[in-house]
């Protein structure tokens, strides 16, 4: 029971890591855009006199860094198999406690 508790907590924290990342980078977007926003809103107040200043350029958005092409055994041997790994083990466990509540309890 404990192992599977493992697991699933494991599982949980994969999930949480990869949503962390999400928002960082929505994070990161969204202080360049209050950056040129601001900047945006500074040149306007020094500009002319209510006259808007002219247009500023679109903020460029930091690009995610491209990840290099996986090669076929790189993909099976890290992501395959050790999904097969905990479907076994959790099938296993099914069977274990299966085969020792009937069994293995009183008569």
């Amino acid at each position: 029971m404990t192992l599977l508790f493992l697991v699933i907590a494991a599982v949980f924290a994969i999930w949480v890591r990869s949503r962390f990342q999400k928002l960082e980078w929505r994070s990161v977007e969204q202080e360049l855009l209050i950056a040129a926003l601001t900047e945006r809103i500074f040149t306007m107040q020094i500009g002319g006199g209510g006259q808007p200043a002219k247009a500023a350029p679109p903020p460029l958005l930091p690009v995610p860094p491209s990840k290099p092409p996986r090669e076929l055994e790189a993909v099976i041997s890290a992501n395959w198999l050790s999904k097969r790994g905990v479907l076994m083990l959790l099938i296993g466990i099914a069977l274990f406690l299966g085969f020792s509540l009937t069994e293995m309890s009183p008569p």
